[in-house]
């Protein structure tokens, strides 16, 4: 991933004791890569917060980002989405510049290999159904883990402060975005190619039950 052009990889390593930091050194040794370590596990909110604030740092004036983002650390999606998304990213700012945000979309097409349990998938339909009751607009499929957003000075604001929610962050950046701004964020929605539910990432009965508790919390943050 680190030898796509025109690219800098910011990877975070949340508070984690065994050999993640020695590895992700040793991937960081590309001049476009860089470590945040930080120094205790807050959870990927505040992870994929705290890249993303580092991310839209201008460096200088020839290092200025046009497009920020995150990926999951894990082995669900294709390395091959990411440049494919960065094509799409810059294509949009030609043919629909009012686009704010590119998000994925675990969508199972003909033609697209896209692996997820029917629980899981049922299940999550309900919350993004609550969820949606919460911030309108919401987008089809709010949790894939593969997300651009352009870089700007409202979206360092929003960042600015660290998230309620652990689980539903991105929900939550995006009601933060309607508040500040007066409108919803423009997002295009654009489906992967490919998606596997990756070992260990099963979404336990208690992951569920924080969640619907994290959903009435969108509720009260939406009314305050």
């Amino acid at each position: 991933m680190t030898s796509i052009p025109q690219t800098s990889w910011i990877f975070v390593n949340d508070g984690s004791t065994d050999e993640t930091q020695k590895t992700l050194t040793e991937i960081a040794k590309n001049s476009n890569s860089e470590v945040i370590e930080l120094p205790s596990n807050g959870g990927k909110a505040e992870a994929v917060r705290q890249g993303l604030l580092r991310a839209l740092q201008t460096k200088n004036e020839t290092q200025t980002p046009r497009w920020v983002g995150f990926i999951d650390a894990d082995t669900s999606f294709s390395p091959k989405e990411i440049p494919r998304f960065l094509e799409l990213a810059t294509a949009l700012e030609q043919d629909q510049p009012t686009v704010e945000a590119v998000w994925a979309a675990r969508v199972a097409l003909l033609g697209r290999d896209i692996q997820r349990t029917a629980y899981r998938h049922y299940v999550g339909r309900i919350l993004a159904t609550l969820m949606n009751s919460a911030v309108p607009q919401l987008p089809y499929d709010s949790q894939a883990g593969l997300k651009l957003f352009k870089a700007n000075p409202k979206l360092t604001q929003i960042l600015s402060q660290p998230f309620k929610t652990r689980w539903l962050f991105d929900v939550e950046l995006l009601q933060r975005w309607q508040a500040t701004t007066g409108s919803p964020m423009t997002i295009w929605e654009e489906p992967l190619n490919y998606w596997i539910e990756a070992p260990g990432s099963r979404i336990t009965f208690r992951s569920y039950a924080q969640i619907s508790k994290e959903i009435i919390q969108l509720f009260t943050l939406k009314q305050a």
